[in-house]
């Protein structure tokens, strides 16, 4: 759906490998949401790619702050750098 804004923001996206992930999450996603279940090695390939782009996300957040690790993170799920 184009008029997504998620979708919209993919468009720009200029890593070919991260958009041909984040493509796959969304079609996996939308499997599930549908009610259809995982087939063969679906699974296995959602979860590398899940964890292909946790990886990508972390290396990026280091490389912009690599001296300044999360110093606590609390119950609620957010965390706080102060």
């Amino acid at each position: 759906n184009a008029n997504n804004i998620l979708i919209r923001r993919l468009m720009y996206l200029q890593d070919y490998t991260l958009l041909e992930q984040t493509i796959l999450i969304l079609y996996f996603q939308s499997l599930l949401a549908g009610g259809h279940p995982l087939q063969g090695g679906e699974l296995r390939t959602m979860n590398q790619t899940l964890l292909s782009i946790l990886e990508h996300i972390s290396l990026l957040e280091y490389q912009k702050h690599p001296k300044e690790p999360l110093k606590e993170i609390n119950n609620s799920g957010g965390d706080t750098n102060g």
